[in-house]
């Protein structure tokens, strides 16, 4: 009877602390469900959280109905492909379960990842989570085993994309082989001007196509140009310049006017710093800064006056900040991110050009086979007797 209730006891305690933790836990947030047997969902449980985010992938793919699942740790989102009976309610409940139920990656280091809700924390809060000393910064120890275990401050450098892989793909449509059949054709009747005409159309079109992809490409991959040289940072409360690639988490870094930012930071002092943020925002006027600001987890960038991010430049005053996120895990290097892989899905009006070309297609095959059995029955079907 005593263990009954103990156990009892236990399993009402366990379940009161698991409606309070999961009460501050991030809840999921649906993005999109506009197609059916797919769906978008966010948590901002996952960011900054690789192996969390490929814990979640395998956990969505055991799960009955789902067909496929992909989670980024850069955006929190899960894109998830599936098929009744499973819903977009039950895929939210099972994101928010498969975050908090994962302990040995919510309770482990992982949990120290950096991640862009710093804006959201108390100066404190933030240096006891990273480990910091807000007098000293880190030791060279230190810095250097955070940099052994995320990495240098480096942006992601991808190869473009050749001119001809992109020429090719521009190739690969059905109006373009419509078209080649119809310069092939009339080509073999004697029509070469016809079939010249024909094809200096479809590479015009395929060569401006790729003209323009090509400094698509380029402007994504000049994200990670021009990076800052140096760095000011506190070191064994000593105030040295370092190569901005060896910038850890949790580093002090010292901002002066004109300087450049090298990584995204919370703002611990400052004497009326402004930063030119216009290459995240685009807003040209210096924002100004204030490190006694604690904002919502949901704050935009742009209203972020309590950070400071990378490729940005401060216009006026100075300050100190922690460094919260380095290398791909900054704004910037999300935008980079996230640009290289966007692929906008069909726009309503090129799902419908997609349908009439279709469409086009089968009437004019119809056509052309009637024209041809009606040119048998009167007997112009076949080649002439000289023939």
């Amino acid at each position: 009877m005593i263990l009954a209730e103990t156990d009892a006891n236990n399993a009402s305690i366990k379940a009161r602390r698991f409606s309070i933790e999961a009460s501050v836990q991030p809840a999921a947030e649906l993005i999109h469900d506009a197609c059916a047997g797919r769906v978008r969902i966010r948590h901002l449980g996952l960011r900054g959280r690789a192996p969390l985010a490929r814990a979640v992938e395998e956990r969505f793919r055991r799960l009955p109905g789902v067909l496929s699942a992909r989670a980024s740790e850069l955006t929190g989102s899960t894109l998830i492909e599936f098929q009744p009976p499973m819903t977009t309610a039950r895929l939210m409940r099972a994101l928010e379960a498969a975050v908090y139920e994962e302990p040995a990656l919510n309770a482990g280091e992982d949990s120290r990842l950096p991640r862009p809700a710093a804006h959201a924390e108390t100066i404190d809060a933030l240096a006891a989570r990273l480990q910091t000393n807000v007098a000293c910064g880190l030791t060279a120890a230190e810095a250097a085993a955070r940099l052994e275990k995320w990495g240098r401050n480096e942006l992601r450098r991808g190869e473009p994309r050749s001119a001809s892989d992109i020429f090719a793909e521009q190739m690969n449509s059905l109006p373009v082989a419509l078209l080649a059949v119809s310069a092939v054709v009339s080509l073999a009747t004697g029509g070469v001007a016809d079939a010249a005409m024909i094809a200096a159309v479809v590479l015009v079109n395929a060569g401006i196509a790729t003209v323009t992809e090509r400094r698509a490409d380029r402007a994504i991959l000049g994200l990670a140009v021009d990076e800052p040289s140096d760095a000011a940072v506190i070191r064994d409360g000593v105030r040295v310049k370092i190569d901005s690639r060896g910038i850890a988490p949790g580093d002090l870094l010292a901002i002066e006017r004109g300087a450049f930012i090298a990584a995204d930071a919370r703002l611990i002092a400052s004497d009326d710093l402004t930063v030119n943020e216009s290459p995240l925002t685009g807003e040209a006027q210096p924002a100004p800064k204030d490190e006694r600001r604690v904002l919502a987890p949901e704050t935009g960038v742009s209203d972020r006056r309590n950070m400071v991010f990378r490729g940005t430049a401060a216009t006026g005053g100075s300050g100190m900040a922690i460094v919260t996120a380095v290398g791909a895990h900054t704004e910037i290097g999300r935008m980079q991110q996230l640009l290289g892989a966007l692929r906008p899905p069909p726009t309503p009006i090129q799902r419908e050009l997609g349908e009439v070309e279709r469409e086009l297609v089968v009437v004019n095959g119809l056509i052309c086979a009637s024209v041809f059995a009606f040119g048998l029955l009167r007997g112009r079907g076949g080649c002439p007797a000289r023939c």
